[in-house]
């Protein structure tokens, strides 16, 4: 699978990372957790390493909305994955 160019992802604790072109691969080394669906000109001038002051997130769609990220609904994601 290729990660496509605008995808928001995580690769390390506290740190987040936005794909500016396809990365082949990329997904199976950190999870991706939303892609740009707006703003797409500006993602298109940012260069390595630019530092990014802030990221609005939307839930898009009835499951978005309903996922819930307190810590009782993260314990039971985990023991699901066990």
């Amino acid at each position: 699978m290729v990660i496509a160019t605008g995808i928001l992802g995580m690769s390390y604790e506290n740190r987040f990372y936005l794909t500016l072109k396809a990365k082949p691969g990329f997904d199976a080394q950190y999870p991706a957790i939303g892609r740009t669906i707006a703003g797409a000109e500006v993602l298109k001038k940012l260069q390595k390493d630019d530092a990014v002051r802030s990221v609005r997130i939307i839930r898009v769609g009835q499951a978005a909305k309903d996922f819930k990220t307190d810590n009782e609904a993260f314990k039971k994601l985990l023991e699901k994955a066990k």
